[in-house]
């Protein structure tokens, strides 16, 4: 397994985002303002979760993205070690490769030192 950097999510603000990014989940008002449906998936995630689903995952996110960061923005975004190792992760998961484990992903997006087995006996 390639060893994936760190992700530090320590000083990011908590957000709430549409988690589930499809045109279906989202709508414009008659006055103009923006609608978002299925209140289910909206989610409380750290800033940089929340930036990483709109310009690391489906072609609707991407499209949305430029309309909240500006270029130079999602220039930083893109080059951060976080985002690195979260396309890492990413990868990890989609193909169904359970090295990481559940539990020890859990500590190392959150910073913590992960736990053997014997923890749970």
């Amino acid at each position: 397994m390639t060893l994936i950097a760190n992700i530090n999510l320590m000083g990011d603000n908590v957000v709430l985002t549409q988690s589930d990014m499809h045109p279906s989940n989202f709508g414009v008002a008659p006055d103009g303002r923006p609608v978002i449906f299925d209140a289910a998936t909206i989610q409380a995630l750290p800033e940089t979760l929340a930036d990483f689903t709109l310009l690391k995952t489906t072609d609707f996110a991407r499209a949305v993205s430029a309309y909240v960061f500006n270029p130079v923005e999602m220039e930083v975004l893109l080059a951060s070690a976080n985002f690195t190792s979260l396309a890492e992760v990413r990868i990890y998961l989609s193909r169904g490769d359970d090295n990481l484990g559940k539990f020890n992903l859990a500590c190392f997006l959150l910073g913590a030192d992960t736990l053997g087995p014997s923890f749970f006996s």
